[in-house]
């Protein structure tokens, strides 16, 4: 699938770029001083859409904000080059062609609505080329993947010393500069600080109560649950397409995951976990939140503006 095709393409790109309803918490939150300062530190849970907004959520860059500045970063160059006039000149690529199918939906403990369990099985929603039933998802059409393609060809002859001097050249262009992902979002304490809490989260005593729960449901079902991803069935693989035995094990867990309210609960007591670090950092996340909405804003801005650097240059 194109798609998965051109993957590898698109994580080139990202480097030259880069180069150039809550849950009632357990835990006792301070929460006169988080919400004079604006934040919301719960997990918020929508079993509609099968999304769950963790505090981290709200404040890192999400995929779809990387997307839109990668976007807007390769239709930079692409203007660069065109307006320097070099002899090698870039196209503009628009992630959005090749980003997921569908939007993002939680997961992270396996099926937990039996919708999703019945089309998905064990497997991702997020990362299968296949829309979610029942929402107005639209694939890209053929002329837009074909019109992706000619850019990806063209950009793929670009030798090493070719992109040494587009970055030499357009590292400082504006719009370069402006859109540049790991300058808006760049590593930081906190980002380390929040991926950790993932690793405690089983250690915390009322996490392991629900997986206790949960994995009694699992039992009463039939099925052994996985020692290592709680909300999945030992020896199911969940990165290859569902089978009917996989859907039929799915509905089971999801079934059990209903009764026991066990990703709603478990997400819940990972944002307890993120609160602390959130707080810590509070002035500077925001300001982070701020500087991306501000910079995705505007991409999409140059991105209505800017259509003809999706076109092949006129050389």
């Amino acid at each position: 699938m194109f798609i998965k095709k051109y993957g590898v393409f698109l994580v080139s790109l990202m480097m030259v770029v880069s180069a150039c309803s809550s849950v009632d918490s357990g835990v006792d939150v301070d929460s006169s001083e988080s919400s004079s300062m604006g934040l919301n530190l719960s997990a918020e849970v929508d079993k509609e859409s099968w999304t769950v907004t963790l505090p981290w959520n709200r404040y890192l860059i999400s995929d779809e904000e990387k997307n839109i500045l990668l976007s807007a970063s390769s239709m930079a160059l692409a203007q660069c080059t065109r307006e320097k006039n070099m002899a090698k000149q870039w196209t503009g690529t628009n992630a959005d062609f090749i980003s997921q199918v569908n939007p993002h939906v939680y997961s992270e403990f396996g099926p937990w609505r039996k919708a999703m369990a019945q089309q998905y099985g064990f497997s991702s929603p997020y990362l299968s080329n296949d829309p979610i039933v029942g929402r107005d998802i639209k694939p890209p059409t053929e002329t837009e993947i074909l019109k992706l393609r000619r850019g990806f060809d063209a950009n793929s002859l670009f030798s090493e010393a070719d992109m040494e001097l587009m970055r030499k050249e357009c590292d400082e262009y504006p719009a370069v500069e402006k859109f540049n992902r790991e300058k808006i979002a760049p590593s930081a304490p906190w980002v380390d600080e929040l991926g950790e809490t993932r690793m405690l989260l089983f250690d915390d005593p009322r996490a392991q109560e629900i997986v206790g729960e949960l994995e009694a449901c699992f039992d009463k079902q039939g099925m052994k649950m996985s020692s290592e991803i709680p909300g999945f069935v030992e020896g199911v693989n969940g990165f290859i397409d569902p089978t009917e035995e996989s859907i039929a094990l799915a509905l089971k867990a999801a079934q059990c995951q209903e009764e026991t309210d066990a990703t709603p609960r478990l997400a819940q007591v990972w944002a307890d976990l993120q609160a602390p670090i959130v707080k810590k950092y509070a002035k500077e996340l925001i300001a982070q939140r701020q500087l991306i909405d501000e910079r995705v804003a505007e991409a999409k801005q140059y991105i209505q503006e800017h259509p003809e650097l999706l076109e092949l240059p006129a050389q």
